[in-house]
């Protein structure tokens, strides 16, 4: 006889159904999804002139890569949005203004936030973002650095200013990193702060991944060097005396572009672009359905050490959509 519990397909109805002492019952079942992890770096903030380091862009990832997110479990059929952030210019050329902010980017309406544009001349603070912006350089006071927008995404720029000891100008501060703040000017050099370090986020595997780091602030007069950008795409800020531009972040990790006087060729500099990197069994493919499609490194790519998890890399500056399956 039959059995309470046992089990059959029913090729007739095309489900499986369970004996139950009485009767036979269909069963129904739902997707359980693909699980799914991310990491999701907006733009990094502009340099300020005479001014702080821009700030990184906001970091979110999955708590598999030290992050707070969790895992996504996503059905075959759903299309999810992808946005990534362009970094925040410098202020025009020959002129003390903010930096600007940087982009947001976005996954499954997981959004961070651009990185704050830096502070300027004369002692004006660093912009609010996913990592603030270095507070400007000054020739006495002391401008604090912008704020994290959110502690879970990045950390506070350095202060600006001070009191010169060796010249006329004090340095800017260092633009936040999603790993650390950044620094305030060192006295009495006038140097500017350097970049906070970005955060290392081995999602696509290997080790020494890291994204979002912070720019170099602005140095002032009788100093040696630039002060440099964080760890993870950050920029090097300018000079004045000697004078130097400043570098750009790095497009891809959403590093903040580093602060400089902003005159005569020693030009502040822009952010760089966010990025979004999804990673998910390696049974399964992303498929784009509208948008740019990563180069083929970049795209449905095995994890590095792994033959079991694929990753996707969005780089292009913009919007689009994909599926899994």
């Amino acid at each position: 006889g039959l059995s309470v519990g046992e089990m059959i397909f029913n090729s007739t109805t095309d489900k499986v159904e369970y004996f139950d002492g009485t009767k036979w019952y269909g069963i129904t079942y739902e997707e359980l999804g693909i699980p799914i992890d991310y990491l999701v770096v907006a733009g990094g903030g502009g340099g300020g002139g005479f001014g702080g380091g821009g700030g990184a862009g906001g970091l979110l990832t999955t708590t598999a890569f030290g992050g707070t997110q969790t895992k996504i479990l996503q059905l075959t059929t759903t299309q999810y949005t992808v946005i990534i952030g362009g970094g925040g210019a410098p202020p025009t050329q020959s002129s003390y203004d903010y930096g600007v902010n940087g982009g947001d980017s976005e996954f499954n309406s997981i959004i961070s936030t651009g990185g704050g544009g830096g502070g300027y001349y004369n002692a004006i603070a660093g912009l609010t973002g996913g990592s603030g912006g270095g507070g400007g350089g000054s020739s006495g006071g002391v401008s604090p650095g912008g704020t994290a927008s959110a502690l879970t995404q990045g950390n506070n720029g350095g202060p600006g200013g001070g009191n010169s000891t060796t010249g006329s100008y004090s340095g800017g501060g260092g633009g936040g990193g999603a790993g650390t703040a950044g620094s305030l000017p060192s006295m009495p050099s006038n140097k500017g702060g350097a970049g906070g370090a970005g955060l290392e986020v081995n999602i696509i595997g290997g080790s020494g991944n890291y994204y979002a780091g912070g720019a170099g602030g602005f140095s002032g007069d009788n100093q040696t060097g630039p002060a440099l950008g964080g760890i993870g795409g950050g920029g090097n800020g300018g000079g004045y005396s000697p004078s130097y531009a400043a570098t750009q972040g790095t497009d891809g990790l959403g590093g903040g572009g580093g602060g400089a006087y902003n005159y005569t060729g020693a030009w502040a500099a822009r952010g760089g672009s966010g990025v979004v990197i999804v990673r998910y069994p390696a049974a399964y493919n992303v498929i784009i359905s509208s948008g740019a499609q990563p180069s083929a490194g970049n795209f449905n790519a095995l994890v590095s050490g792994s033959t079991t998890e694929k990753f996707t890399k969005f780089t292009t500056v913009g919007s689009l959509f994909f599926t899994i399956s």
